[in-house]
């Protein structure tokens, strides 16, 4: 009987407007802030220091210096990030021959960067690695 009564209500009360979502923006669909959406201006972006958990590693480092035979090979691949890589009893002995190697072990975020400040005359990278070859 319940059910019946509930049919009844809903047939006798008057059918309301459904109200529909509003479509995304454009730049909600990007993923902007609404207030970057209406000003056109985007946010000055965060330091490292303001964003909590913000990324200081790829996850993984890689040396871009050159061959030392029985020492390190050229664009060696490193599963861990700088400081960890850094930590490593191979890496370590390289180093205590060549310090110049610990500059040029750098973290996966800045490899496309570092990848042209080695060739880049002048670059600290590339006197390390002038260094390294001496």
């Amino acid at each position: 009987m319940a059910v019946k009564e509930n049919k009844a209500k809903a047939k006798a009360a008057p059918e309301e407007e459904q109200v529909l979502p509003e479509a995304p923006t454009p730049e909600e669909e990007q993923g902007l802030p609404e207030a970057t959406a209406q000003t056109g201006a985007e946010s000055k972006p965060k330091t490292e220091k303001e964003q909590p958990g913000a990324v200081t590693s790829a996850g993984f480092s890689v040396y871009l210096g050159p061959n030392i035979p029985g020492l390190i090979q050229a664009r060696t691949i490193y599963p861990v990030g700088r400081e960890a890589a850094l930590a490593l009893p191979e890496v370590q002995a390289a180093v205590a021959k060549k310090p110049g190697i610990a500059a040029l072990l750098v973290d996966g975020l800045t490899l496309p960067e570092d990848r042209i400040l080695v060739k880049t005359k002048g670059t600290a990278l590339a006197k390390a690695y002038a260094a390294v070859l001496h």
